[in-house]
């Protein structure tokens, strides 16, 4: 505040003596040819009201002046502060609809947050593998719901490994969970990276607290299109085909059909009666 006054008082001054000096001169110049001597009350009035009216004239100025600035220096800091908090806000309101589009344990998409991607994909082709932990429920009895946890994160990593950067992980249930392939509709394809699945998840054994060694498997049952779908028809094929993984002996996959080819007849929906 100091530094301000200062520079409105030194403005000020030197606006006076400016003054000062212009009427000092125009006094010195015209009087003289007007036949007059530049002397007594004249000469006084030339030096007091330059200084009277100019340098409280330029420090009301000057002072209006600083205080512009100081207003307009302001102004911009609040707006740099509010475009900062926006981006926050944006941010962080992007942090909340992704938070809620996951599972927490696991990372992965929950069952919305899956049908949302599914939605938002850019090709009109591609594959989903409905996947599902093989003895789920004896691991959960016999270790506890703890080390079932962990049984599901580590399913949820180990297939991670096989994703490619345009594919995405789900998990949509208990020990349930979902890949969709993107473009990948060649049955040969599909049964090569469910392959790679398979062996990820069987060769990444979970270690208990306990020191006990929890071997994983799963099941996989896959449904492709080729056209626009309906994805829960899509998700049902996949898991129908999952179901027969289960049954022919788990820790294996079973390629379904393309849902946008017709099915035949005597093609049956019905799920068989397995076991988790």
């Amino acid at each position: 505040m100091k530094g301000f006054w200062s520079r409105i008082i030194f403005r000020a001054t030197l606006a006076a003596f400016g003054s000062l000096a212009a009427s000092l001169l125009i006094v010195s110049v015209l009087v003289p040819q007007m036949g007059g001597t530049v002397e007594g009350v004249g000469l006084l009035m030339a030096v007091i009201c330059p200084i009277a009216i100019a340098g409280p004239a330029s420090g009301v100025q000057f002072y209006q002046l600083e205080r512009l600035k100081q207003a307009r220096a302001a102004l911009t800091r609040s707006h740099l502060e509010l475009d900062s908090l926006h981006r926050d806000l944006v941010a962080a309101h992007a942090a909340a609809i992704e938070a809620s589009l996951r599972d927490p344990m696991t990372e992965a998409y929950n069952r919305i947050g899956f049908m949302q991607r599914m939605s938002e994909r850019a090709s009109t082709e591609g594959s989903v593998l409905f996947i599902d932990a093989d003895h789920f429920k004896s691991i959960n009895d016999r270790f506890g719901h703890r080390t079932g946890d962990q049984a599901l994160q580590t399913i949820a990593k180990a297939l991670r490994k096989g994703l490619r950067p345009e594919d995405f992980l789900g998990r949509i249930g208990g020990e349930e969970f979902v890949i969709f392939l993107d473009g990948v509709t060649s049955p040969a394809e599909i049964d090569r990276m469910a392959t790679v699945f398979l062996k990820s998840v069987s060769s990444t054994p979970l270690l208990t607290e306990s020191g006990a060694i929890v071997e994983l498997s799963i099941s996989i049952g896959t449904a492709s299109f080729s056209a626009l779908c309906d994805a829960d028809v899509l998700l049902k094929e996949a898991d129908l085909r999952m179901y027969e993984a289960k049954r022919d002996g788990r820790n294996r996959a079973v390629i379904g059909r393309d849902i946008s080819i017709p099915m035949p007849p005597d093609f049956s929906l019905a799920a068989p009666s397995v076991p988790c």
